[in-house]
């Protein structure tokens, strides 16, 4: 059984919001490529693609008290 934990990101080391932050740049469109992401974010490709389907960020949910992932 998979356990899930929200954390504040001042526990997680800074890689983790890096990882997002590619993620995030490849989603919108912003660049196309991993290494374009990764670049502009400062880590590497392998750092990307270990974590890339382990962290997601949560957001505000439209209903309180339940946060949505993205």
């Amino acid at each position: 059984m998979e356990k899930y934990y929200i954390v504040d990101s001042s526990m997680l080391p800074d890689v983790i919001e890096k990882v997002i932050a590619a993620r995030t740049l490849l989603e919108n469109g912003s660049v196309k490529q991993v290494s374009e992401a990764v670049k502009q974010v400062g880590i590497s490709r392998g750092t990307y693609y270990k974590y890339k389907d382990l962290v997601y960020a949560a957001t505000r949910s439209p209903q309180p008290g339940r946060p949505s992932f993205r």
